[in-house]
């Protein structure tokens, strides 16, 4: 009798847990935000200063372009996530950051007509990765739907129990947020949306730019230990590690520049340019590490091919691959191929002193850039009044640096 009595119990307690755990994955996304359209969240971002990012919705194709439709930027930063660090203090006009939507060069054309359906930018800075021009077939994103872009599935519901196995969130993180505390990171004094907001500090600005907060706390050290060790053994990571069998490698070795991505290019800026835009066409840095390494491997001649189709493109074009040529070490980088806000100011800079003629030279202060960059240089991030006080960066990829000191 006892042990059915138990059973019994056990049954209970059980079924009990399948009907609560739902409902505190529940409480904890709408605690965060993280139901919310994308418009009123893009409203919250001006309105308020906060930062977005999402731990369950996919939003980096439909995100830049509600910011876009909202803003009516006259400069519009292009380009996948490695563009990200343009911000709008950069620049002496309107601008937005509609990056991170593109996956390929195969993007550019629809998602340059999108960019048109919502704005009409009279400056366009296309950051074009240097792999997308080796991919020997189209790639594509799927659809954009910004109705859908909140809805929760199944899986989505259930993500906060992931957040806790893997340790994203602690037990005490979901009991802070259910009690209504939304500023988990205080790193980064600004509001937040979303669950890698709050805990991260980690979100999109109402620009468009991309805050790394979490760069300013230990729990960066965990988070970019790939990134470490990409940049420390960077001739592994170009020649070996960076490619995985039967699968085409970003960074080569022996790649080739595929004239049907130079096409889908031409295509991006006849789209682009069909309203007069002007479009300055920019090629990101790697980190210095990576950046010699491929000059020295001998099998990266793609870079030099693909140099002189850009150069025969005829438009406004800066070949930043080597950031040694703007004055950026590894301490202004977040990973192998990302670089931070001062690099950008760096290249900003750059472009306006060594072509006075530029299109950018009506959208930017070089006086001003120049201050920014002396302000901040050493690091990966800019800091602003809106920022609020931010504490020193940490050094996340651990190759010496002594950030803030």
């Amino acid at each position: 009798m006892k042990a059915h009595v138990r059973y019994l119990a056990a049954l209970a307690g059980f079924t009990l847990l399948l009907g609560v755990a739902p409902l505190l994955c529940l409480a904890v996304i709408l605690r965060g935000g993280e139901h919310e359209r994308l418009p009123r969240i893009v409203e919250e971002l001006h309105d308020s200063g906060a930062i977005f990012g999402s731990g369950l919705h996919d939003v980096r194709g439909e995100l830049p372009l509600e910011i876009v439709r909202h803003r009516l930027p006259e400069i519009v930063a292009l380009g996948s996530s490695r563009a990200l660090d343009l911000r709008q203090e950069f620049f002496t006009r309107r601008f937005a950051c509609a990056c991170g939507g593109m996956d390929s060069i195969d993007d550019g054309e629809t998602y340059g007509s999108a960019i048109l359906e919502r704005a009409n930018p009279r400056l366009v800075l296309f950051a074009l990765d240097f792999w997308w021009f080796t991919t020997p077939t189209p790639h594509r994103r799927s659809p954009m739907n910004l109705e859908t872009t909140a809805q929760l599935t199944r899986a989505k519901l259930l993500r906060p129990l992931e957040w806790l196995r893997e340790g994203t969130m602690t037990p005490a993180d979901v009991l802070r947020l259910l009690a209504g505390e939304r500023d988990l990171f205080p790193q980064v004094p600004r509001p937040k949306i979303g669950v890698m907001a709050i805990k991260r500090g980690l979100g999109v600005r109402a620009d468009g730019s991309l805050l790394s907060g979490v760069r300013l706390s230990p729990q960066a050290l965990p988070l970019y230990a790939l990134a470490s060790e990409q940049v420390r053994e960077a001739e592994r990571f170009v020649l070996t590690g960076a490619r995985r069998a039967g699968d085409h490698s970003r960074f080569g070795p022996d790649n080739v520049v595929v004239a049907e991505r130079l096409a889908a290019l031409d295509r991006a800026l006849a789209v682009l340019e069909s309203r007069g835009a002007r479009v300055v066409l920019l090629l990101p840095p790697v980190a210095p590490p990576v950046a010699r390494a491929m000059a020295r491997s001998g099998r990266h001649g793609f870079l030099a091919d693909l140099d002189r189709a850009l150069k025969a493109r005829g438009r406004e074009y800066y070949n930043f691959h080597d950031p040694v040529s703007v004055g950026s070490d590894i301490c202004e980088f977040g990973d192998a191929f990302h670089s931070g806000n001062v690099t950008y100011l760096r290249m900003l800079k750059n472009i306006v002193e060594s072509n006075p003629r530029s299109h950018l030279a009506a959208y930017v202060d070089p006086a001003q850039l120049a201050r920014d960059i002396g302000r901040d240089a050493g690091g990966t991030l800019s800091r602003y009044p809106a920022d609020g006080a931010m504490p020193a960066e940490v050094d996340y990829l651990r190759v010496g640096c002594r950030k803030g000191a």
